[in-house]
């Protein structure tokens, strides 16, 4: 049923007041609060580009909260942004595609001061640190391995 108030009103301008109350409301765990800005921007952009997604987002009966949500399902500890965007648009567009274009834009190269810049150095407390990590790793093979002698050892003596 449409609100009396969004009478006369086009799609991409519905669909936009839609987003921004559902952004507002967002409700996630710290994944889906970790892209949920970026989410909303990026459905912003595309209600903007498409009078065809502003109608499907708007008309669509589950939630930002809802798309943030299956978004992220599956995607263990990460996820690029473009899968992000993809499945956002899918969500309410299932036979949509998100095209990405990266351009570097380059100006006055850097100086040769910058360009012949030497790594930071290592702090010795880190060197000595990795150092006590190999030696314990050396370790807990050599013990394992006498173990596994020794279990070996132990099953051929009841022989």
């Amino acid at each position: 049923m449409e609100n009396i108030f969004d009478i006369g009103k086009d799609y991409k301008t519905l669909a936009l007041e839609k987003l921004e109350k559902e952004a507002k409301e967002f409700k996630g765990d710290k994944y889906g609060n970790a892209v949920h800005s970026y989410v909303a921007n990026a459905l912003r952009d595309f209600c903007n580009q498409s009078e065809s997604f502003s109608k499907v987002f708007y008309k669509t009966k589950r939630s930002f909260s809802d798309c943030v949500k299956e978004i992220m399902k599956g995607c263990g500890q990460s996820i690029s942004d473009i899968e992000v965007y993809r499945r956002a648009t899918k969500f309410y567009f299932p036979n949509s595609e998100v095209s990405f274009v990266m351009n570097i834009t380059t100006e006055e190269e850097p100086d040769d001061k910058y360009i012949n810049k030497e790594p930071p150095k290592e702090k010795e407390s880190v060197k000595a640190e990795k150092a006590t990590k190999k030696k314990k790793s050396a370790e807990k093979k050599t013990t394992e391995k006498e173990n596994l002698e020794r279990i070996q050892l132990t099953l051929f003596q009841g022989e």
